[in-house]
């Protein structure tokens, strides 16, 4: 049951981000100011945004499935807090590597979709581990002690 309830929640919170800083962000301000490479629409721009922002995401949920397995199996010791920001780096990474391998080139206009693109999974894994740890890891990310103290 904790791993139904860390899932939907998980979910829940990458597709709130996604929505929030991939579909408004590209159909509100891209979709009227990108200006893509002479042998791309709009839309098909506006869609190689929108799979890498859910592709981040994706990076985001693999990364907060591996902390959590941490979590229900931790019982003690060193080393917790070291792999906590070992997984916010490699969601980092992999966020940023997405959004410009997947991402079309264009001309001008992208404004922020790299930058959004490229923080949606460490945003977004470090939401789940504050937010959605396992019980004997919820102090660890930054600020889980004011959250749950």
């Amino acid at each position: 049951m904790k791993w139904i309830t860390f899932f939907v929640k998980s979910v829940v919170t990458l597709y709130v981000l996604w929505l929030l800083a991939i579909y408004l962000y590209g159909d509100f301000y891209l979709a009227d100011n990108i200006v893509p490479e002479a042998d791309v629409e709009i839309d098909e721009w506006l869609h190689s945004y929108y799979l890498a922002g859910g592709i981040a995401a994706f990076a985001g949920l693999i990364c907060s499935t591996i902390w959590f397995y941490f979590g229900i199996n931790y019982s003690g010791g060193s080393g917790i807090g070291v792999t906590h920001t070992i997984l916010w780096i490699v969601s980092a990474i992999a966020s940023f590597l997405i959004a410009f391998l997947v991402i079309d080139s264009a001309q001008e206009g992208t404004g922020l979709s790299f930058f959004f693109v490229g923080f949606l999974a460490p945003v977004g894994y470090y939401l789940n581990s504050l937010i959605n740890s396992a019980e004997a890891v919820k102090f660890i990310p930054p600020l889980g002690e004011r959250l749950h103290g």
